[in-house]
């Protein structure tokens, strides 16, 4: 018994050491994206980022401090200070970020916000630092009154803001004919021509609007690039008589204010069928004296109905002869004359715009008005048609390259190489590697993002020419527009002045050899 006890403390003397073997520091790891996109924006806007942090290792995160530098003179990326969540000091005000021990499948991770505020068009960038107890970096030069280069995080923001560009079609809604108190709906599209998000929020009807219209769909109203939306007038008839409102459309774009121009009940200024109710070609407010009989309409043929089938004044009295210039103005029914009981109107009278008359007998009622269709394509001058004597131009035509602006939208041969479709200042024939892109083209600073910016056959080398991915022979390299990433070295914890090794190996043999032969002796015993 008394050599156990004997074995015993020798044990204890021999392993008097704290071994290093198997004993590390828990892992505090945290991961930020290298570079963070805000995306664009038009000028006055603030978007808030939300930029995720995620702990990847097996202790707790501290994030003790962020700071964001702007780059120039612009405050254009602002941090929330919503991102602190425990109070170290107990005065009742959270002064750190804490974030539970990781996990690999990145579900653990917190969040800052960053708001972009842009007043200006133009590019913007800022540096953000974020100072922490993450023990898995290093690498970072300490920057004076910012960080002293222990646990720092450093990514990248960056964001774009521009004015917005839009067209929308019908610019003109006629409702044409209705009946009181009924409900009528109608529909305008718009689109966004431009590069970043377009913005409607809310409608303006100017003095002396009839408050019989009204917006139907709720604002705001959110359109992305090359996307559009579709926004509904309603239209309630207060009176028989012309009603109209003039709407206008309040955008984020400051220098754009699209008008929409409503009109109801309106038969003097309409082209809509609704006002020839029988379908004879004549509206109640032009020439035809009655517009519920297909049979009655200026030059009908006399019937014997108690009518005045022709419009003339007289019921029932014989017809006369096609040959026969009725009105003196030099032409008869047979010679062209579309209304021969009307002086003012014959194959050689001048065409009255807003009259619903065929003035000039040529088949079409007020061309050149502004309110009709000209060449058909289903478009009037007021509804949006840039060119009304071109079926292949009007709204929402298909664009082509012909230097023309086929859909009227103030763009010319958008979609081809000849047109700057990210509105970066660059166009694809002249050396734009991505003109959908607008961080992407010749001369362009390039960012720690995996794209050739520049165009230069270079992903993210830095701006004198070094370092970066060479894409066509693959030359990988830490250096260029990434240098600011911090290195991640494994880190372990200090042995202290105990060890596994050296001696402590040879002790730990000597009490294998001690214990062995206690053991033959006690079996001897």
């Amino acid at each position: 018994m008394t050599r156990w006890t004997l074995a015993i403390g020798f044990l204890g003397i021999l392993t008097a050491c704290t071994p290093d073997y198997g004993v590390t520091e828990a892992a505090r790891s945290l991961y930020i994206a290298p570079l963070v996109d805000a995306g664009g924006t038009s000028v006055g806007n603030w978007v808030t980022v939300s930029v995720p942090m995620y702990s990847l290792g097996r202790g707790q995160v501290i994030v003790s401090n962020v700071v964001v530098e702007n780059q120039g003179s612009d405050e254009a990326f602002v941090l929330l200070q919503n991102w602190r969540n425990y109070d170290t000091d107990g005065d009742g005000a959270n002064d750190q970020l804490r974030i539970d021990a990781g996990a690999t499948d990145l579900s653990v991770f917190e969040q800052l916000e960053i708001s972009f505020r842009p007043d200006r068009e133009g590019y913007f960038r800022a540096t953000v630092y974020v100072d922490t107890n993450d023990n898995k970096i290093a690498g970072i030069e300490p920057v004076e009154g910012v960080h002293d280069g222990s646990g720092v995080h450093v990514f990248q923001i960056r964001g774009i803001a521009r004015y917005p560009r839009s067209s929308y079609y019908p610019q003109f809604i006629d409702f044409g004919k209705r009946a009181i108190g009924g409900s009528f709906f109608e529909d305008v599209e718009v689109i966004n021509n431009g590069s970043i998000m377009m913005i409607v929020s809310g409608f303006q009807e100017s003095a002396g609007s009839s408050t019989s219209f009204f917006g139907v769909t709720p604002t705001p109203i959110y359109i992305l690039p090359g996307d559009h939306e579709t926004i509904r007038f309603g239209y309630i008839p207060s009176r028989n008589t012309e009603e109209r409102a003039e709407v206008t459309l309040v955008t984020s774009d400051p220098d754009d204010e699209p008008i929409i121009v409503l009109m109801g009940n309106g038969c003097a200024s309409s082209a809509d069928p609704t006002w020839d109710a029988d379908g004879d070609g004549f509206y109640d407010c032009g020439l035809d004296c009655d517009d519920r009989y297909d049979t009655i309409y200026p030059d009908a043929a006399e019937l014997a109905d108690g009518l005045d089938n022709d419009c003339d004044g007289v019921i029932d009295e014989r017809s006369d002869s096609v040959s026969n210039d009725n009105d003196g103005d030099g032409y008869s029914e047979n010679q062209g004359d579309c209304a021969d009981d009307f002086p003012d109107v014959n194959p050689d009278a001048e065409d009255v715009p807003n009259n619903q008359i065929d003035d000039d007998c040529d088949g079409v009622v007020d061309e050149d008005s502004g309110r009709v269709d000209d060449d058909g394509d289903g478009w009037a001058n007021r509804e949006g048609d840039c060119d009304d004597y071109d079926t292949d131009i009007g709204p929402g035509m298909d664009e082509e390259a012909d230097g023309i602006d086929n859909d009227c939208d103030d763009n010319i041969d958008e979609g081809t190489w000849d047109f700057d479709d990210d509105q970066d200042g660059h166009t694809e024939t002249g050396g734009d590697c991505d003109d959908y892109d607008a961080w992407t083209y010749p001369g362009a600073t390039e960012d720690c993002d995996g794209i050739d910016n520049d165009c230069d056959n270079k992903v993210d080398e830095g701006d004198d020419g070094a370092g970066g991915q060479d894409t066509a022979e693959g030359i990988d390299t830490t250096e260029g527009a990434c240098a600011y990433l911090a290195d991640a070295p494994v880190v372990t914890a200090d042995p202290g002045a105990c060890s596994s090794s050296g001696r402590g190996a040879g002790g730990f043999a000597m009490l294998l050899a001690l214990m062995a032969g206690l053991a033959m002796r006690s079996r001897e015993d």
